[in-house]
């Protein structure tokens, strides 16, 4: 029987409380390993899915948030999906932040000072830059040098979080993947300052939760979500130009997206989504015309979710699709979204379009490998595998040849009739003339982006 929640008594020595439960996190009698101890910042609902994941493994945690009333809906629903875990609330890890200690059977946390292994600290609150850069200065103030900061941050440049620390070593990004219970993949992403100690960390602790590590180059989005964000924002765009939601569903599935880009929208958060298109058109102004649709969805409140730091979307509830509709992310149809975005869709539609569900498969593919080809010239990751393995492990993408395979299937010739196209009224779809040249000349799409790759950065170095 779970033990019930109940709140720390005021009045206490804070910073003495807060010292002496670090060192109890740290290490407890149970755990005679040198397995990290976790602390997770923020109870929202990505923080709870990637809570749920630790759980799962029954790996004793802490859990931060800054609203008592996230804090204890993220416990009870813990205590009400994994047997066995107790729930205790303690004195606050930072600042005066709610926090829980949430451990299995009857462990009891002690102190061991110096005999204690690293202790990672995983925050995901919202995407707020001076909000992530103030609570990392005071973690690392109020819980000492020794602990790795991790930020789940999913498109700021993680240098630019941690910035405030100066030259820490201890420093990390460590990106998870909506849904995280489907998503096998994180982003390991490295500070210049960050540690092979850190990054080793970071890696085997993913590995403890059942998910492998894709370390990338520190940049806006990192790799999946700046792939994502250009197939989403077409995919509005063409919701814009009058394309029925329902064959825009049939073409995702057709490409090997394991569900429709307005339920993958449902399922990040739709003020997440859009401050990560945000995010993409202002680092890459040239890249995208940026769809109103979202904002659309914004300004008509869709969605307001007591305790959750995403008030739009999935995480509400009401997105694109009603909550009954969401849980079935293959099906969907223009009869199952929401009256009220449709209501909101029809404010920004224009004429309908003729489009055949291979032509809308195309358009709103070819954007994300234009964005894969950019990845790999700029070093973000080495090579044609990691595109591959975040496609699959971080967007649950299956195709049967794979990413490239795909695009090899429509062909070289395909893929230039829409890149060089100078009257398509969707600037995602144009190429760098240098990509354009390779596709004219080379057998298949693959040894174009091979060509064109290698010349980019023979022009770097």
């Amino acid at each position: 029987m779970a033990e019930k929640v109940f709140t720390l008594t005021t009045g206490c020595n804070l910073d003495a409380i807060r010292a002496s439960f670090l060192a109890d996190l740290i290490r407890n009698e149970n755990q005679n390993d040198d397995r990290p101890r976790i602390g997770l910042i923020g109870a929202g609902t990505v923080g709870r899915a990637i809570l749920n994941e630790h759980l799962k493994h029954e790996i004793d945690v802490m859990l931060v948030d800054a609203n008592a009333d996230s804090l204890d809906t993220a416990c009870e629903a813990a205590v009400s999906m994994f047997s066995g875990v107790n729930v205790v609330r303690v004195a606050p890890l930072v600042r005066e932040m709610p926090t829980a200690s949430l451990t299995f059977g009857k462990r009891k946390l002690e102190r061991h000072g110096s005999e204690a292994s690293e202790c990672i600290l995983i925050e995901s609150v919202p995407e707020n830059l001076a909000l992530k850069q103030s609570l990392f200065v005071d973690l690392r103030r109020d819980c000492g040098a020794d602990v790795i900061l991790a930020s789940n941050t999913s498109n700021l440049r993680i240098a630019n979080v941690f910035e405030p620390l100066g030259d820490d070593p201890r420093c990390c990004g460590l990106h998870f993947f909506m849904p995280v219970a489907e998503r096998p993949l994180v982003e390991c992403v490295a500070t210049p300052s960050s540690s092979p100690f850190t990054q080793n960390a970071c890696q085997a602790h993913a590995l403890r939760i059942g998910k492998q590590t894709l370390h990338v180059r520190d940049s806006p989005g990192f790799v999946v979500n700046r792939l994502l964000a250009p197939y989403l924002n077409q995919s509005l765009l063409m919701l814009e130009h009058g394309l029925d939601a329902s064959v825009l569903a049939v073409a995702a599935a057709s490409f090997g997206m394991p569900m429709s880009p307005l339920k993958l929208i449902d399922t990040i958060g739709i003020r997440t989504a859009f401050d990560s298109g945000r995010v993409f058109w202002q680092s890459f102004p040239n890249r995208l015309d940026p769809a109103s649709i979202l904002a659309g969805m914004i300004k008509a409140k869709r969605g307001n979710s007591r305790g959750s730091h995403e008030s739009v979307g999935k995480k509400a509830g009401i997105g694109f699709y009603n909550a009954s509709s969401v849980g079935d992310q293959r099906r969907s149809t223009d009869a199952s979204l929401s009256e009220q975005a449709i209501a909101v869709i029809a404010i920004y539609q224009r004429e309908a379009r003729a489009w055949t569900v291979e032509q809308v498969t195309q358009m709103i593919a070819i954007p994300m490998w234009i964005e894969a080809v950019e990845v790999l010239a700029a070093g973000i990751v080495s090579d044609v595998e990691s595109i591959e393995l975040a496609m699959h492990g971080g967007l649950g993408f299956v195709q049967t040849n794979g990413f490239f395979g795909f695009f090899d299937s429509l062909g070289a010739e395909t893929i230039r009739h829409y890149v060089a196209a100078t009257s398509q009224p969707f600037r995602a779809l144009g190429a760098p003339a240098e990509l354009i040249a390779c596709l004219a000349t080379c057998v298949n799409p693959s040894q174009a982006v091979s060509h064109y790759v290698a010349m980019k950065r023979r022009l770097e170095t």
